[in-house]
């Protein structure tokens, strides 16, 4: 009976994962297509905006996501079915792999498995701040249009971190802005450290 549960579930979770990754796709192929204007009365366009929009529509309303022109929600989106997919694969497709393997499941199981998805969660939210950050870092070397929508998001998002560190250590060097960097490391640190502990922690849990 436990292997036909588990088996139950490992096709459930497929099919989650699956149906998720396609929405993704969805969400990143309307987001690509904004920046290009194309014809809105085509009728693989119309349908792309129909099974979006709702969604669009929901996140714009809870959260505005409109920087200097430019719309932020789909990384939002894309962010939240990330999410939903780690909780997914890893809670479900963990306590089917239990099931099947004939252990007793425990609720030990379950927050294992809870914890490994907030491992993959943390990891991307931290490679998102590291992104940014870099971002910041190749701006202050190549000045560009400081009017830029991008480039005035990147600014606004990383300035007041950078301003902490800077008015307490020393990371000017020789006029380089050595702050961006300090600020990479301390992320890559952090996310090491995350990783390590949690990791530890999820597999005590299991066992």
């Amino acid at each position: 009976m436990e292997t036909i549960i588990g088996s139950l579930l490992r096709v459930i979770t497929t099919f989650i994962h699956i149906g998720l990754m396609i929405y993704l796709w969805c969400i990143l192929i309307r987001a690509v297509l904004s920046w290009l204007n194309p014809d809105p009365y085509h009728p693989a366009v119309q349908f792309l905006y129909r099974i979006t929009d709702p969604v669009y529509d929901r996140v714009r309303q809870l959260i505005p996501l409109d920087f200097g022109g430019i719309d932020f929600s789909p990384i939002i989106i894309i962010f939240a079915i990330y999410t939903i997919d780690e909780l997914t694969v890893n809670i479900l497709g963990g306590l089917a792999a239990s099931l099947m393997g004939h252990q007793a499941f425990h609720g030990t199981h379950v927050f294992a498995h809870l914890l490994s998805a907030i491992i993959g969660i943390s990891h991307s939210i931290l490679f998102i701040m590291m992104m940014v950050f870099i971002g910041k870092a190749i701006i202050s070397f190549i000045q560009p249009d400081p009017l830029n929508p991008i480039v005035r998001f990147i600014d606004r998002a990383t300035e007041p971190v950078l301003n902490y560190f800077r008015s307490r250590l020393p990371l000017n060097y020789a006029d380089f802005d050595l702050s961006p960097l300090f600020v990479l490391l301390l992320l890559y640190l952090l996310d090491s450290l995350i990783i390590s502990t949690i990791q530890s922690a999820s597999i005590s849990f299991m066992y």
